[in-house]
């Protein structure tokens, strides 16, 4: 199995630090984000990896290179105008050569496990398999039950919701690429609605470990205090 990861984005809410590096370079702790995500899915046994970069491309390919100092082959594929987060898949089409995938965000730190990701995927016979978690919100507000005739019910101070959210760790089949049109901005959950309304299996795979996606500053130093435990 190879590995996508998509390190082209602006990261324009972690400026100003993203002036300079391009946000999957952003430290925690003494490592770049992306850098603790490719140790992890070397330690999964996934050790082929294309990078599709595009902001400051030039600065992660001179620290990685051909990624052998780091116990990986690394290969670049670069965006000359926003792609979205699926349309890189057709950009990295040739180097992904036919297999099947690992596509990751190049923002988040987690500890999961890919092995028991891929046989969910293989049961339920998918042509992708969307890694979950379950994300609590707790409303800020008041919620008001109204009855028909507008007379109030009840009131729910502050109630709490679960939901589950993509955590931008996607696996799949080769086909998937046929579905992303070429040198077009695609988002991925247009792709996956797309997948759907063609009839092809889209799997939901919950998963305890670790995980936490690096979106803002207080995200970036969360994670630099409490540095995630990757197994």
């Amino acid at each position: 199995m190879k590995a996508l990861i998509l390190a082209g984005g602006l990261g324009t809410r972690l400026r100003p630090l993203t002036f300079s590096v391009p946000k999957p370079m952003l430290a925690v702790g003494d490592k770049p984000i992306v850098e603790i995500l490719i140790e992890h899915l070397r330690s999964q046994n996934v050790k082929d990896i294309v990078l599709a970069t595009g902001y400051k491309s030039d600065l992660m390919k001179a620290y990685f290179e051909n990624g052998k100092k780091h116990g990986v082959r690394i290969r670049y594929v670069q965006e000359t105008e926003p792609l979205g987060t699926a349309g890189p898949i057709r950009l990295a089409a040739k180097e992904l050569g036919g297999a099947r995938f690992i596509l990751l965000n190049g923002d988040i730190l987690t500890a999961i496990n890919l092995a028991k990701m891929l046989k969910a995927h293989l049961r339920a016979k998918a042509a992708m398999t969307v890694a979950l978690k379950k994300w609590k919100w707790r409303n800020p507000f008041g919620q008001v039950r109204l009855r028909a005739d507008k007379s109030v019910a009840s009131i729910l101070e502050k109630p709490t919701q679960t939901f589950d959210i993509s955590a931008g760790i996607y696996l799949c089949e080769p086909a998937v690429i046929s579905h992303v049109p070429a040198r077009t901005r695609l988002a991925m959950p247009a792709l996956i609605n797309a997948l759907i309304l063609r009839r092809k299996t889209v799997h939901g795979y919950h998963f305890e470990e670790t995980w936490q996606a690096i979106d803002t500053l207080q995200n970036l130093e969360e994670a630099a205090h409490h540095r995630l435990t990757l197994s």
